[in-house]
């Protein structure tokens, strides 16, 4: 080759690695980048889906996959609890339902519990034989519609019915509590625990106390006491709750435990049943509105139960409005990712085609 020949070289070989740069780099898809928070603050996109859950604690519905996990520290509520150092949520949405699937370490698994015992220390009785079930709780801020953040720590307890004890001033919230040993897997189920209990009031009264599918305690919570939200045990001594027609069963939750890992499913309507009282201490949600939530975790086997467990920062959730979700590449735009390869197999053709002209233009000038 001449030197006159190797410098014709040099502008077509970058003609060349522009066409097939530009090419390529349109057919090449590019991963999306993963989101973060500050983790005293941390925000979560409820996505946007056209797909139903199945709440059977699997999290094994094709979206969730694409759906990042938001991982959130945990702090100890009191000095007997600590063993649940983390929790990893996602959340979702399909206009008219909002999903929750949750997930922690946890070696034993715990699905039975014992009576809650208080040893001398302040903390509870608990060994390899005597110990409690595991909770989550899912705690949303009440004030402003769901729309304001607490100003206090979140707080729960696994006593209602006006236990004192169980509210923590500043706090006004609708509470979802999963219970190991009550859903659809637990032993107890259909029943809260057994004995079977009866409601005590309402037109219920005297009927037993029956699960009708797998579900987690809706509670209300304010700075006196929690109640059950429609079981009929609302009414105590100081407070009075005087609704016979609250609807107990609106958060349908289910857990698994496998590989030292607890997975938690919840799933509960935008917006109470009609016909009932609950929205008076129920959140109502709405897409592309924001609301506050916190989770908490328990260790049964740890000791953890009533209000020793592990908090984590409250939560901003936004309910996406678009389907903008990560998982709509992978289950509803497969005739979009058709497109953008047509597009991309257009681009290819094309700088294939400007390369053959650019060459043919370089041999004619180079025999000129």
């Amino acid at each position: 080759m001449t030197v006159a020949t190797s410098r014709r070289a040099l502008p077509l070989a970058a003609i060349l690695l522009l066409a097939f740069s530009t090419a390529f780099g349109l057919y090449v898809p590019t991963a999306a980048a993963a989101t973060t928070s500050d983790p005293a603050s941390p925000q979560v996109t409820a996505y946007r889906t056209g797909y139903q859950v199945t709440v059977d604690g699997s999290g094994e519905e094709p979206f969730w996959s694409s759906v990042p996990w938001t991982t959130l520290s945990l702090s100890p509520s009191d000095s007997f609890a600590g063993a649940v150092n983390q929790v990893d949520v996602k959340i979702a949405h399909n206009d008219s339902w909002i999903f929750v699937l949750a997930k922690w370490r946890d070696t034993t698994q715990s699905r039975l519990t014992d009576p809650v015992v208080k040893n001398a220390s302040g903390g509870f009785i608990h060994n390899s034989t005597y110990y409690y079930g595991d909770i989550l709780w899912a705690q949303w801020s009440l004030f402003g519609g769901g729309s304001e953040k607490p100003n206090v720590t979140a707080f729960a307890h696994t006593r209602f019915a006006g236990t004192p004890g169980s509210g923590k001033v500043g706090l006004e919230t609708n509470v979802w509590s999963w219970r190991s040993y009550e859903d659809a897997g637990g032993p107890a189920y259909p029943y809260h625990y057994f004995p079977p209990p009866v409601y005590t009031w309402g037109p219920k009264a005297g009927q037993p106390l029956v699960f009708p599918y797998s579900s987690a305690y809706d509670s209300y919570l304010n700075g006196s006491a929690q109640y059950f939200v429609g079981t009929g045990v609302m009414r105590v001594e100081a407070c009075a709750a005087p609704y016979d027609d609250l609807d107990p069963f609106v958060v349908r939750a289910m857990g698994s435990w496998s590989d030292s890992y607890w997975t938690v499913e919840l799933a509960r309507p935008f917006t109470s049943p009609q016909n009932t009282s609950n929205a008076q201490f129920d959140v109502q949600f709405a897409q592309g509105n924001s609301y506050w939530v916190a989770f908490l975790v328990a260790d049964g086997n740890s000791g953890e139960v009533y209000s020793t467990n592990n908090v984590s920062p409250w939560v901003r959730v936004t309910l996406s409005s678009q389907y903008d979700a990560p998982e709509q590449m992978a289950i509803d735009s497969s005739s979009a990712t058709l497109q953008a390869q047509y597009v991309a197999y257009a681009a290819v053709a094309v700088a294939v085609a400007a390369v053959g002209v650019a060459l043919y233009v370089y041999l004619r000038r180079g025999r000129s």
